[in-house]
């Protein structure tokens, strides 16, 4: 099945799962938790209240159940994409973002280093994350299982014997070796990173 398919497919069970919800007469969520959902699917929601408003179908009916089953069945399966990493937001379909204000601190193995996860490639086996360096913190020497892309934001990184400022960019082929990073001001840098590094020594945790 082609991608167009898979989100033509994905559509259609939308709509069928806005038509059964406004048939039901559930209502929609308010505020944050609003915003946790997919805003293609709230969007047809709403057309859906509006034309039943609109005919004067004033109570709310009740599909059969395996109606609503059939449909969330086939939403598991249509197009799943991408899972979402935390502030992810769905903007339209095959667009994402990450809203970071919403995005929690994870705090990493590396003392001093905490991060914001943006995205997983699984196909690829990367991630990207917004990186926080503490005053002095290090990032230890490795080898580069795939392509690692650092973009600075805030305060100063050595990478690689260079010093890094906001707005600069490194980037290191696979196989390339990258002696041990660190930050005397502390700084803030996106990192594309691969799930195939080698550390020596190995990271705790």
């Amino acid at each position: 099945m082609t991608e167009e398919r898979r989100d033509e497919d994905r559509r259609r069970l939308l709509e069928e799962l806005a038509a059964v919800e406004a048939l039901e007469g559930r209502p929609l969520p308010e505020g944050e938790e609003l915003l946790k959902l997919d805003p293609e699917w709230v969007a047809l929601r709403r057309r859906f209240d509006d034309a039943f408003a609109s005919i004067g179908l004033a109570e709310a009916a009740q599909p059969p159940p395996s109606l609503k089953a059939r449909i969330l069945a086939g939403l598991e399966g249509a197009a799943p994409g991408p899972s979402l990493p935390p502030g992810g937001r769905f903007v339209s379909p095959g667009i994402a973002a990450v809203i970071v204000a919403d995005a929690p601190w994870v705090s990493s193995p590396l003392p001093g280093i905490e991060y914001k996860l943006l995205h997983r490639d699984e196909e690829r086996r990367s991630t990207t994350r917004l990186l926080r360096f503490s005053a002095g913190a290090t990032y230890p020497s490795h080898r580069h299982g795939g392509v690692e892309e650092v973009f600075v934001l805030d305060g100063t990184v050595t990478l690689n014997g260079i010093l890094l400022k906001p707005g600069d960019y490194c980037r290191a082929e696979a196989g390339t070796a990258e002696p041990t990073a660190f930050s005397e001001t502390g700084g803030m840098a996106i990192i594309v990173s691969s799930d195939l590094d080698a550390f020596d020594p190995a990271p705790a945790g």
